[in-house]
C-alpha cells in the first residue's frame, strides 16, 4: 500500500528533490546521533524517538569485539545498527545526488554544496560507527558509481567534491578509529556467514515442508520453535528476503513478489536516463542487493517503510513524463 501510495502521488521533480532533502537531513541527523553514542557507549535518553541500546552484556546486544574489550555499535534511533546502516546508505545516495545537482546548476550555491558535502561525511562516518559490512561494501559500491557517473557525464566539480569527501571520511576514520576498524576487518572468529548461512538453511528447508501457501505470515519463529529444537538466538528469519518471503507465503508468494519487483524496475525503460533515473535505480539495485544479506526489508517496520517507498519512488518516475506531455499539451 505505501508502494502504490508513492507511486500515484510523486508526479513531478520538485516533489522528488523535497522528498530528497527531508531524508537526507534525517539521514544527518541519524549519522550525528549515532556517532554520540559511539563516544558515550550509551543511549542519549531519545527514548520518545524509539531509541534504545541495552546495557553492555545485554544478550542479543550488537557489539564488536577489540583487544581490550567489546564496543556497541551505533544504533541511531532504528533498532539495530544493520538497520540504521541501510537508512545512512540511502541518505549517502540521495546526498551525492543532491551534490551533482548543486555542482551542474547555472548559479552553483556555494553555501549548499559546502552543507552536502558537509552532510555526506557526516553520513559516511556514521555508515563507519554502524560497524555492518554490508552497509560499508554498499557505500563504497555507491561512492564508485557515483564518480563514474560524474566522470561520464563530464562533471569535474561534483567528482572532485566526492574525492575531498572521501578523502577526509577515510583519512578521519584512520585517524580516530583505526583500531577499531582493524578489530572489525581482522574479526577472523566472525560467525556472521556462518549465523547466516545456518538461518538460510533451516528457511530452504521449511519452504520445502511447505512448498505451495508457506507457513504464513508472523507465523515464521512459531514454526522454526515447533519443528526444531533450537537455542532462543538461532530462531531468527532466513537473512535473505526472498527465502523469507518463500518461507512465509509458499513458490506462490514469492513468484508474486518477484513478478511486483520486475514490474516496478521495468518501469526505468521508460523513462529519460539522468541524473534521478541513475540515482533511483542505483538505490534499487544496492537496497536488493543488500536484502541478499539480511531480513529487515521485509521483517522489521523501519526496514518496510526504506524499501517499499524506494520501490514507490521508483514506479513514480513515469509519471514525471506523463506530467510533461500534458504540460504540453495544455500550451
Amino acid at each position: 500500500m505505501l508502494m502504490f501510495y508513492v507511486c500515484e502521488t510523486f508526479k513531478s521533480k520538485s516533489q522528488y528533490l523535497w522528498a530528497f532533502w527531508v531524508l537526507f537531513i534525517c539521514s544527518t541527523i541519524q549519522a550525528a546521533i549515532g556517532l554520540v553514542q559511539f563516544h558515550v557507549q550509551h543511549s542519549l535518553g531519545l527514548g520518545f524517538l524509539g531509541e534504545y541500546i541495552a546495557p553492555l552484556g545485554t544478550s542479543g546486544l550488537a557489539t564488536i569485539e577489540t583487544a581490550s574489550s567489546k564496543i556497541i555499535r551505533a544504533y541511531g534511533t532504528f533498532s539495530h545498527p544493520n538497520i540504521l546502516g541501510a537508512f545512512l546508505v540511502l541518505g549517502l545516495i540521495l546526498g551525492l545526488y543532491l551534490l551533482y545537482r548543486a555542482s551542474v546548476s547555472c548559479l552553483p550555491a556555494k553555501a549548499t554544496i559546502v552543507a552536502t558535502a558537509g552532510g555526506t561525511i557526516l553520513v559516511l562516518l556514521g555508515i563507519f560507527v554502524t560497524f555492518s559490512r554490508v552497509a560499508w561494501v554498499s557505500a563504497f559500491a555507491v561512492c564508485l558509481l557515483f564518480a563514474v557517473y560524474y566522470l561520464l557525464k563530464k562533471q569535474k566539480t561534483a567528482f572532485i567534491i566526492l574525492c575531498l569527501i572521501a578523502v577526509v571520511s577515510c583519512g578521519t576514520i584512520l585517524g580516530l578509529f583505526s583500531q577499531t576498524l582493524k578489530a572489525r576487518v581482522l574479526d577472523t572468529g566472525s560467525t556472521a556467514i556462518t549465523n547466516r548461512y545456518f538461518f538460510n538453511t533451516l528457511g530452504l528447508d521449511l519452504t520445502q515442508r511447505f512448498p505451495v501457501l508457506g507457513v504464513g505470515v508472523g507465523n515464521y519463529v512459531e514454526a522454526l520453535n515447533d519443528l526444531y529444537k533450537l537455542e532462543p538466538w538461532q530462531t531468527q528469519p532466513a537473512h535473505n528476503i526472498f527465502i523469507f518471503v518463500s518461507t512465509e507465503l509458499g513458490i506462490l508468494g514469492v513468484i508474486l513478489f518477484i513478478m511486483i519487483l520486475f514490474e516496478v524496475f521495468s518501469r526505468l525503460k521508460n523513462v529519460a536516463w539522468n541524473e534521478l533515473t541513475f540515482t533511483l535505480a542505483v538505490l534499487g539495485i544496492i537496497f536488493l542487493m543488500m536484502s541478499q544479506f539480511d531480513h529487515y526489508f521485509v521483517t522489521i517496520q523501519q526496514g518496510r517503510l526504506m524499501f517499499f517507498t524506494v520501490l514507490g519512488l521508483i514506479a513514480a518516475l513515469p509519471n514525471i513524463n506523463i506530467e510533461k506531455d500534458d504540460n504540453k499539451k495544455s500550451d
